[in-house]
C-alpha cells in the first residue's frame, strides 16, 4: 500500500520525534548515572599552610590504591568572593591508573607556587599548602576539584606567572608529583 505524501510526512515526523525523544532521555539517564553533577571542592586557605587542615577528611581508609600518576587539568586563579582580587587557585586533582582511568581515592596533597621568569625559569617560592585533605567525595569525572587561596598578604599583578609543584600522598602512602610551569596569577 502506498501512502499519500502528506501522510507518509506526518508519520516520518512522528517517527523522528519518537527517536530524539528517546536519544534526550538516555543522554540524561546516562548522566545521572555517571555523576556529572558538581562536587564541593577541596579549599585549603592560608590556614592551613601550617599543617592544621580546616578541610573534610572523611574516608581516608588505608587501602592499596591503582594510581600510577597524577596530573592537575586546568589550573586557573579564581576570584571566590565578590572584590575584583584574585583568591587563589583551582585546578582538578586526577590520579591516574595504567590505563590512564581516573581512580577516586582519598589522601593528602601540598602544593608550591613559585614565581616564573619571562624565560620560564622557576625563581622564588611565593606560596605553600601542606596537609590538604583529599577525600573520594570531593571527586567527579575530572578529578578532585582543589582551591588553593592565596595568603592575605599576596596579591599578584595583572602579569604575574606561576610554576606549581603538587604532590599527593593517597591513603596508603604512595606518593606521586606532577608540575604546571605555566600558570597566569594576575585576574
Amino acid at each position: 500500500m502506498v501512502l499519500p505524501d502528506k501522510q507518509y510526512r506526518e508519520e516520518l515526523k512522528m517517527k523522528n520525534k519518537k527517536i530524539i525523544l528517546i536519544l534526550i532521555i538516555s543522554l540524561v539517564g546516562l548522566g545521572l548515572i555517571f555523576g556529572c553533577t558538581s562536587k564541593e571542592p577541596v579549599v585549603a586557605s592560608s590556614s592551613d599552610t601550617t599543617g592544621n587542615n580546616s578541610a573534610q577528611t572523611g574516608d581516608q581508609q588505608t587501602v592499596s590504591t591503582q594510581v600510577t600518576t597524577i596530573g592537575s587539568v586546568y589550573p586557573m586563579v579564581k576570584n571566590w568572593d565578590s572584590d575584583p582580587e584574585a583568591d587563589g587557585l583551582e585546578f582538578y586533582l586526577s590520579p591516574k591508573d595504567s590505563k590512564d582511568k581516573l581512580v577516586t581515592t582519598g589522601g593528602a596533597l601540598t602544593a608550591k607556587l613559585y614565581a616564573t621568569s619571562i624565560m620560564g625559569t622557576k625563581l622564588d617560592l611565593i606560596q605553600e599548602w601542606d596537609s590538604v585533605a583529599v577525600t573520594k567525595d570531593n571527586f567527579d569525572y575530572m578529578g578532585a576539584k582543589i582551591r588553593l587561596e592565596y595568603k592575605n598578604d599576596f596579591t599578584p599583578s595583572q602579569s604575574a606567572i606561576g610554576w606549581l609543584e603538587i604532590t599527593f600522598k593517597t591513603s596508603d602512602e604512595k606518593e606521586f608529583s606532577t608540575k604546571n610551569e605555566t600558570i597566569f596569577l594576575g585576574s
